[in-house]
C-alpha cells in the first residue's frame, strides 16, 4: 500500500496520491532514485489493475 490508496481507488486518486508521494520521495528532498522508481511501478501497476477492472 506504497501509495495509500483503496481498492476503489480512481484514476485520478492514484495519480494524486502518486504526486504527493514524489514530493516525498524525491531525490532533490531527500530522498532516493529506488524510492521513485518504486512509486512509478506501484503507480503503473495500480493504473494497470485500474484498466483491467475498467473493461469487466
Amino acid at each position: 500500500m506504497l501509495l495509500g490508496v483503496d481498492d476503489r481507488a480512481s484514476r485520478s486518486d492514484i495519480v494524486d496520491a502518486h504526486r504527493r508521494l514524489i514530493v516525498r520521495v524525491h531525490p532533490d528532498r531527500g530522498g532516493t532514485e529506488s524510492l521513485v522508481h518504486e512509486a512509478n511501478a506501484a503507480r503503473d501497476l495500480l493504473l494497470a489493475e485500474l484498466g483491467g477492472r475498467n473493461k469487466e
